[in-house]
């Protein structure tokens, strides 16, 4: 029970990575606020923190809204008392070739996945100065922020920005004695992964090659990423703040000598 009554605020809960991090949360003996758009598999989520004797609600918001996240802020604050934990994990992919990314595409992937992370991370900032709470803001990056690969630049150069973000976020929120790190998954099976290679001849075996691209020899798992998510937001990473934690079984350490593969062929 290393998060015993912590209030932690998971954007994009719903599903993937980020339902198995408020999953792994409320286990840890936390209160959590599901926030993301999709309300059925929300709920869910929720649904299932309660069915195991925890505490849990969701909040509709979608994250490139400034005031859709101000109100979730509220919202969690309001529902459980003072935010302990803000996860800022939704985000979107957009996979294309920058020839034909459209200008709509490339606002869209930044406004949700840099936009909103600084939203969100803003105003719980702000909630917890107010509050005088020692909380915890995690952000979740990814590797193509530090090694990219084509057909994915938008969605990469967001992560790019994150990772600085959250650099800044830290220094600044030192002297609120506040931490803040970024949690860098690998390749995850998740619905965002499944629906990447669905565009393939061959998802299967575009899954396999993932697979075997990674040292450690499969993808990670939700939960494998909400372990280290835990980690993040317990005591145990008391002196931690301002770093990326990796979490993608050796992955960015590889050489790849291999052909490189596009997100759209």
């Amino acid at each position: 029970m290393r998060l015993k009554d912590m209030t932690c605020v998971v954007t994009g809960g719903a599903m993937g990575i980020g339902r198995a991090c408020a999953l792994r949360y409320a286990s840890e003996g936390a209160a959590v606020a599901v926030v993301d758009l999709a309300e059925s598999e929300g709920h869910g989520t929720v649904a299932e923190i309660v069915d195991g004797g925890g505490r849990a609600a969701f909040i509709p918001c979608d994250v490139s809204s400034a005031q859709d996240c101000h109100e979730a802020v509220e919202a969690a604050t309001r529902t459980f008392g003072a935010i302990d934990l803000m996860h800022a994990n939704a985000g979107i992919e957009h996979c294309a070739p920058i020839l034909n990314t459209k200008d709509d595409d490339w606002q869209h992937v930044l406004m949700t996945n840099l936009n909103g992370v600084f939203y969100c991370c803003r105003d719980a900032l702000r909630a917890m100065v107010s509050a005088k709470t020692r909380g915890v803001i995690t952000v979740t990056a990814s590797p193509l922020a530090l090694a990219t690969a084509r057909d994915i630049a938008a969605y990469t150069a967001s992560k790019g920005g994150v990772l600085s973000f959250v650099r800044a976020l830290a220094l600044e929120a030192a002297a609120f004695g506040i931490r803040a790190n970024a949690l860098v998954p690998g390749t995850t099976d998740t619905p965002m992964i499944r629906r990447e290679v669905s565009v393939s001849t061959d998802p299967d075996g575009m899954l396999r090659r993932w697979a075997d691209s990674i040292p450690l020899g499969r993808l990670a798992t939700p939960d494998d990423i909400a372990s280290a998510a835990v980690f993040l937001a317990s005591d145990d990473a008391r002196f931690i703040t301002g770093a990326s934690l990796v979490v993608d079984g050796g992955q960015l350490a590889a050489f790849n000598t291999g052909p490189v593969y596009g997100y759209t062929d």
